[in-house]
């Protein structure tokens, strides 16, 4: 039977903007590498939505059977991207994402681990799982630095390179005129103030609601009264919840605020949302990434080491927060938001030249997919 298709897993169909993104951009790079829609499929959640969304054909990620009868027609197997091997929850996702790995090759398709980062892996087990599956494949792309020293310890660094998030070589798109005109409508009195700020909030990170009154509190008295605060919520079940309740404290104060509905927008265009903001104060990932790419400065809020990798590596400023804390430190957060908007300018420029730098590594993901197709 010729081979095909090219099959993607990842963490699609969750309604998660970070991963969503990823799809979008290794869509691009699969097609311009001339392969035909009809033969690109993805595992997904919500297959008829992913279908409808990204004009690919989707299959449901939990129907093994149907899965594995597209293995014998996969001529590339791409698990990825975002951080799929870790256990912080538990090791299941170790063994779906390694189980797929592990049926892709036995089956003879080529293997591509396209973009990820490692981690957290806690126990003994899930390290040795996620070694034993990497193994398999014939081609290893990394995200960051500390997953890369990872697989040069593990001894697979010969078949490894490390890229950059593909979020970085995201391209934008329009958005709905409606919301342009929201956008456009925003201005500051002041001048190097920012006018629209993004919230990008999410719960289950110990960020409690004390937090949320501390934040707005630092903010009334340090933005000027005219600037806008956009909520941002990117995974929407799990964000908007934390923001209705930001956006909710910052109207007491009598400030604006949009918290927009669910717009259904392509990743695409939620970059260009963002990139219509003059700064953005984040949890997420991607929200920080999307900012920074856009040449806009961030401030960080790191619940996780991935965001606290990418502040260091833009010189971004940090609310950090300890898990086991029930407010945060009022001084040093104030100190953090005065100072980065004092620095906005040199924020922007540092953003900038980094994301110029992030773009380009990012590149070589389609670089190695059209590598493996064409070989």
């Amino acid at each position: 039977m010729a081979r095909s298709l090219v099959l993607i897993s990842g963490y699609y169909g969750f309604d998660n903007l970070g991963d969503e993104a990823i799809l979008e951009q290794l869509l691009s790079e699969v097609k311009a590498a001339n392969v035909d829609h009809n033969n690109i499929v993805v595992l997904s959640n919500q297959p008829e939505l992913t279908s409808k969304q990204f004009s690919v054909r989707s299959v449901n990620r939990w129907n093994l059977k149907e899965i594995l009868s597209l293995m014998p027609q996969t001529k590339l197997f791409i698990s990825g991207g975002g951080g799929l091997f870790q256990d912080t929850q538990s090791i299941k996702s170790i063994i779906y994402y390694g189980g797929l790995l592990a049926a892709a090759r036995a089956l003879g398709s080529k293997v591509l681990i396209y973009a990820q980062g490692i981690g957290p892996l806690k126990k003994a087990i899930s390290k040795n799982l996620t070694k034993q599956s990497w193994q398999l494949a014939q081609q290893i792309s990394v995200r960051d630095e500390n997953s890369y020293q990872q697989l040069v310890y593990w001894g697979l660094a010969k078949k490894s390179i490390k890229t950059a998030d593909p979020v970085w070589a995201l391209k934008p798109s329009t958005l709905p005129e409606a919301v342009r005109e929201i956008l456009a409508n925003a201005s500051s009195d002041k001048k190097n103030m920012p006018a629209l700020v993004g919230i990008s909030l999410r719960t289950g990170a110990s960020f409690s609601d004390r937090h949320c009154q501390e934040l707005v509190k630092i903010l009334e008295d340090n933005l000027d009264s005219s600037t806008i605060l956009v909520m941002l919520p990117l995974q929407d079940e799990q964000d908007r919840p934390i923001l209705k309740v930001f956006a909710e404290h910052w109207q007491s104060k009598e400030r604006i605020v949009w918290l927009p509905p669910n717009l259904n927008l392509l990743p695409s265009q939620w970059l260009s949302l963002i990139a219509s903001l003059d700064m953005v104060i984040g949890m997420r990932l991607h929200s920080l990434i999307m900012s920074l790419a856009s040449n806009k400065p961030v401030i960080g809020i790191s619940y996780d080491p991935k965001v606290e990798i990418v502040l260091q590596q833009f010189k971004q400023p940090n609310l950090s927060f300890s898990k086991s804390e029930t407010s945060p430190n009022v001084e040093s957060w104030t100190t953090t938001v005065i100072a980065a908007l004092r620095n906005y300018s040199e924020l922007s420029a540092i953003a900038k030249v980094q994301a110029e730098e992030s773009r380009k590594i990012a590149c070589q993901n389609g670089a190695l997919i059209a590598k493996i197709l064409t070989s």
